[in-house]
C-alpha cells in the first residue's frame, strides 16, 4: 500500500517523530497532540504494509484502500477475534481510540448544536479541524479528550514496539522472560542448581540488611566464593537428574560475574527477587509531578481497565499533561 505524503515525510524522520510523540516534551501542548496523531497515522500504514495478512483479519477481508486514518477509524469493527496476535490487537485498539475521540467530538458538537465534523484524506488537516485553538482553551473539552489522547499515546507506544520486535516476540516483558528462561535451559544445564544454592544462602540471612549492594558483595565475598567453589567441585561434569544431561554451567564462572547473574535471576525468579530485595532498605516512592497523581490519571485514561495499560502509560511519560497543569 503506497504511503501518502504525510506518511512519507514521517518515514524520513521516524525516530524524531517517535521521540516527540512518546518520550520528550514537544514544547507546546498542541504540538504534543499533533505528534501523537501523526505517529498513529504512520504506524497504522506501516502495520498494514508489513503485516497485511493479519491486519486483513480485522477487516473481515481487505484493508480499506486509499482511506485516511480518520476514515479507517470510523469504519473499524466494534469487536475483533481474540485469536489475533498482539500486533493486530494493538492496531485495532489504536484505531478504536481514534474513533472514540471522534465520538466525543460529535457528542460535544451535538450539545453545541453544531454539525458533525467531516474528515478528508489529509490527516494533518483532519487534526487541525478536530483540535482547534478554541477547543484548546476549553476546560470541558480538555477534561474529556486529553485522557483519551493519552490512551492513544499508549497504544502508539505498544504498536511501535511490536513493529520493531522480531515476528512472534511477545510485547509483555514477563512473557519474554519466561520464554527466554525456557529456551536457555538447554544451554544452561545446572544453572538452576547454582541459583537454588544461592537462594538458600540469601534466605539464611533473613532479618539482616545491608546499606547497599556494594556493601553486600564486600561483606559476603568469602561466603559467595565458597558456595561457587563447592558447586564447581561437586556438580560440574555430573549428570543432571532432571534433564539427564551433563552439567557444564558455571565451570568458568567467577565471583565478579555473579553480580550480573543475581540481577538476571531476580528477573526470572520471584523467590530470588524477594529474598534479595529483603536484604536492602526499601526504596522511597517517586513524587508525582505537578501535584498530579499518576495512578489517578491513568485510571481516568483507562476506564476499560485494559491489561498492561498502566505500565505502558508510565513508560510513555506524563510530562506533557503535567506541564499543562502547572
Amino acid at each position: 500500500m503506497p504511503l501518502n505524503k504525510d506518511a512519507e515525510k514521517a518515514l524520513k524522520n521516524k525516530q524524531a517523530l517517535v521521540s516527540s510523540a512518546l518520550y520528550v516534551n514537544a514544547g507546546w501542548f498542541e504540538g504534543k497532540l499533533k505528534s501523537i496523531w501523526i505517529l498513529a497515522d504512520f504506524l497504522v500504514i506501516e502495520a498494514e504494509a508489513k503485516h497485511t495478512k493479519e491486519i486483513n483479519k480485522i477487516w473481515g477481508g481487505l484493508i480499506p484502500k486509499n482511506e485516511s486514518l480518520s476514515n479507517k477509524a470510523k469504519k473499524i469493527p466494534k469487536n475483533i477475534q481474540t485469536s489475533l496476535n498482539e500486533l493486530a490487537q494493538a492496531y485495532f485498539h489504536l484505531l478504536k481510540t481514534i474513533a472514540d475521540i471522534y465520538k466525543i467530538d460529535r457528542h460535544l458538537r451535538m450539545g453545541a448544536d453544531q454539525p458533525e465534523l467531516q474528515t478528508i484524506s489529509n490527516e494533518v488537516e483532519n487534526f487541525s479541524a478536530l483540535i482547534t485553538q478554541e477547543k484548546l482553551l476549553s476546560k470541558d473539552f480538555l477534561n474529556v479528550v486529553v485522557s483519551v489522547f493519552f490512551k492513544l499515546q499508549s497504544h502508539c507506544h505498544d504498536l511501535a514496539l511490536l513493529l520493531e520486535n522480531p515476528s512472534g516476540t511477545p510485547l509483555n516483558p514477563y512473557v519474554r522472560r519466561i520464554r527466554a528462561t525456557k529456551g536457555g535451559n538447554a544451554k544452561a544445564v545446572g544453572e538452576d542448581v547454582l541459583r537454588s544454592q544461592f537462594l538458600v544462602f540469601l534466605e539464611s540471612m533473613k532479618g539482616r540488611t545491608f546499606p547497599s549492594k556494594k556493601a553486600f558483595w564486600h561483606q559476603c565475598w568469602d561466603e559467595i566464593f565458597g558456595i561457587l567453589q563447592i558447586y564447581q567441585q561437586k556438580h560440574i561434569g555430573k549428570i543432571d537428574p532432571k534433564s539427564k544431561k551433563k552439567i557444564i554451567y558455571g565451570q568458568d564462572l567467577k565471583v565478579e560475574s555473579l553480580e550480573r547473574k543475581f540481577k538476571q535471576w531476580c528477573q526470572n525468579d520471584p523467590n530470588f527477587e524477594y529474598s534479595w530485595g529483603n536484604l536492602f532498605p526499601p526504596k522511597k516512592p517517586p513524587a508525582s509531578r505537578g501535584g498530579f497523581p499518576n495512578k489517578i490519571f491513568a485510571m481516568q485514561a483507562n476506564p476499560d481497565n485494559e491489561p498492561g495499560f498502566y505500565a505502558s502509560a508510565i513508560r510513555c511519560g506524563f510530562c506533557w499533561w503535567a506541564d499543562l497543569q502547572q
